[in-house]
């Protein structure tokens, strides 16, 4: 996992340059958009919504998670706060790197907070619908131990 993430540092340092006309044109300067997505979320699959925030190439993420429908695993609630830097790559293809905070609520487990840390990658079908995965590992800095990594797919809808 660790030469995925050298690879793509490698590629936001020799793409950020070189941004495409094209792809910059799907990047529209200020808007907010709506999304769902799913994936795995500490241990569990997870559900859960998106509202992204953009200006320019900058966006902030905020995604409320819940999972425990498996196993009979206890429900839990995780939001997180991600910030975003997009890099346009070609057509409607871009990557951006994600850091943020995140908070971890679930039955007779104490609460828990961390950082984010991890990278994503987005095609934008037009400019206001796209689909995106993206990857990261948390760090619990508050009554956590260790580290979690949480991966999800999903789609964004511009308002």
């Amino acid at each position: 996992m660790k030469k995925f993430f050298v690879i793509l540092a490698a590629a936001l340092l020799t793409f950020g340059a070189a941004n495409n006309a094209n792809a910059a044109s799907r990047v529209q300067q200020n808007f907010a958009a709506v999304g769902l997505h799913t994936g795995y979320f500490t241990n569990d699959l997870g559900l859960g919504v998106n509202l992204d925030f953009n200006a320019g190439n900058w966006r902030g993420r905020l995604m409320l998670d819940g999972g425990g429908f498996l196993n009979n695993n206890p429900f839990w609630f995780a939001p997180a706060v991600d910030f975003h830097y997009v890099l346009p790559i070609v057509g409607g293809l871009s990557i951006y790197p994600v850091v943020g905070v995140n908070a971890f609520l679930a039955k007779n487990v104490d609460f828990m907070f961390g950082a984010d840390l991890g990278a994503g990658i987005e095609y934008m079908f037009t400019p206001r619908f796209g689909i995106f995965g993206e990857g990261k590992y948390q760090y619990m800095l508050l009554n956590g131990s260790g580290t979690h990594y949480n991966g999800c797919v999903g789609f964004t809808f511009a308002l």
